[in-house]
């Protein structure tokens, strides 16, 4: 049986200081590991100090999760 899974990534740096390709590299190997189908990565640039209704991409992974 294949398990699906989401990536959500997040970087707190606004500018080119940081990115999230590591985190997602890290998290595919990880998928494939564990034999999960990754369905969709999200990628977000916003300060860790946000609270979850102001980080519009995780309110999307979020939703999209409750969907399926």
């Amino acid at each position: 049986m294949n398990t699906t899974a989401v990536i959500y990534a997040r970087v707190s740096s606004m500018g080119d200081r940081q990115n999230n390709e590591r985190q997602i590299e890290d998290l595919k190997i990880l998928g494939k590991q564990k034999n999960y189908k990754i369905e969709k990565i999200y990628e977000e640039k916003i300060s860790g100090a946000k609270r979850n209704s102001e980080r519009p991409v995780l309110t999307e992974c979020l939703e999209y999760c409750d969907r399926t």
